[in-house]
């Protein structure tokens, strides 16, 4: 993390108020809780590089010198992690790295690299500028997996959106069988999730016989795969018509398959994907034949489900800390392995004593130095800031001061210990998208708002 010269300030530096950055900004929103709890994290582990630099809280001291002010165990470090992949939901622990940057290139993972660049591009358009986080150029660029006006209504409704490759679950498909039976493990979507849409991806590549001409009508159908008594039964979830000669993706809405699936687990046998010459179901054609690729085909062009919901609970309540921090007035203190912590003793200097006004500072979260960025795809970080400064009078309107702000100062010019200063707060948040791996197979794309300040003001 990289902190403004405002990150920390030593205790007797300057008059106490209850507008701390933590209080002032976590009461508001739980995106300014993780600014709190990432803001004294030190990017990089202490073991290692210990070697080179301590771990810890660097700040600038006020004469353009960035110095340590706290050091951080391994264990702290490891702690705080934990408590920011909790709150935000994310997996824990984190998937296999081994596979994961060969899937980035699958059909999956591209779908929702298009739409992480649309909800960028509709943030900047908002005027959330460019600065919530840099993508990696990893699209190929001879791909483009077409978002529909059905898929625009549900990306703005949802607040997670699941994509799933296909896996090899319950057995391949019979040797008599013209079509084609595919298992997506929905198994790690949570029970609070309410399902806004779920669509099967196909893609199909033109092959020159004679299903492929203009005046050629296809039927495909989606059956959802049941057992009944040992017996394996097909229920009709959707159908769609084409022509021959389409090339190109196809949506089909298969929500209740994924529904049914849901409220019980059991049920999930995959799905049968059928096609028919005109709608006659007796003339069933074999889908190798007509160009449908397979979940062995090209990376870029397999099948997947995608589903787009909303969870009652995107973001995880902080837990009471179990972590002890050290007194900051303690010199040094010994870690383990009997080292002692090393501060800098020109650490402080008077320039702190100095009020500043309620402003935004900067704060930027790298997921690479937090060592995520082999499972989180996009982006590579992300701009959070933070508020801090005073709200003393007379207040100017670059501080964005409400009434009740003004009224609370003249009150506290009479009253001073008995009516405390203005907080100084965020007066403008704005959301980030985070997309990242469940595994070499499942994708994720979150949706967390107000995790980005844009302006500041008093309270």
């Amino acid at each position: 993390l990289e902190a403004g010269s405002e990150a920390k300030h030593r205790g007797n530096a300057r008059e106490e108020t209850p507008c701390m950055n933590a209080s002032s900004m976590g009461g508001r929103t739980l995106g300014v809780v993780l600014v709190c709890l990432v803001g004294w994290w030190w990017c990089g582990r202490a073991e290692a590089s210990a070697a080179t630099t301590l771990s810890g809280i660097y700040v600038d001291n006020g004469v353009g010198q960035t110095v340590l002010e706290d050091a951080l165990s391994f264990e702290e470090q490891q702690e705080i992690e934990n408590e920011i992949l909790n709150l935000l939901g994310l997996p824990g622990p984190r998937p296999a790295v081994r596979h994961l940057h060969s899937s980035v290139g699958k059909s999956a993972p591209q779908f929702l690299l298009n739409v992480y660049d649309q909800l960028q591009e509709e943030n900047e358009a908002a005027g959330g500028g460019s600065g919530t986080g840099r993508i990696r150029k990893v699209r190929s660029t001879d791909m483009d997996i077409l978002i529909t006006d059905a898929d625009r209504k549900a990306i703005d409704e949802s607040d997670i959106i699941m994509t799933f490759l296909n896996k090899n679950h319950h057995g391949s498909e019979m040797r008599h069988e013209k079509g084609r039976r595919l298992w997506f493990g929905i198994t790690n979507i949570e029970n609070d999730v309410s399902v806004l849409m779920a669509e099967l991806r196909l893609y199909r590549k033109l092959n020159l016989n004679k299903y492929t001409t203009y005046n050629t009508s296809l039927t495909l159908t989606v059956y959802a795969l049941t057992e009944l008594d040992g017996e394996s039964e097909m229920s009709e979830i959707s159908s769609m018509q084409l022509t021959g000669d389409y090339e190109g993706w196809l949506e089909i809405n298969v929500t209740g398959a994924v529904n049914l699936w849901l409220k019980n687990r059991q049920a999930n046998h995959g799905l049968y994907i059928g096609a028919y010459f005109g709608d006659r179901v007796e003339r069933e054609v074999k889908l190798d034949d007509i160009g449908f690729v397979s979940a062995r085909g090209t990376d870029e062009y397999q099948p997947f489900l995608v589903v787009y919901a909303n969870s009652q609970q995107m973001i995880k309540p902080v837990v009471q800390r179990h972590l002890t921090r050290n007194k900051r007035s303690q010199p040094a203190r010994k870690r383990k392995g009997g080292k002692t912590d090393h501060r800098n003793p020109f650490q402080y200097h008077p320039s702190y004593d100095q009020h500043k006004s309620c402003r935004i500072e900067q704060l930027y979260v790298s997921f690479k130095d937090l060592q995520w960025h082999e499972w989180i795809i996009a982006p590579e970080g992300y701009g959070a800031y933070y508020c801090s400064g005073e709200c003393n009078f007379p207040l100017n309107a670059h501080m964005n001061a409400t009434n009740h702000a003004i009224v609370q100062t003249l009150v506290h010019l009479n009253h001073p210990t008995k009516v405390p200063k203005p907080c100084c707060a965020p007066t403008k948040l704005i959301p980030i998208s985070v997309l990242y791996h469940i595994d070499e197979a499942n994708v994720n794309l979150k949706k967390y708002k107000n995790m980005v300040v844009k302006s500041c003001g008093c309270h």
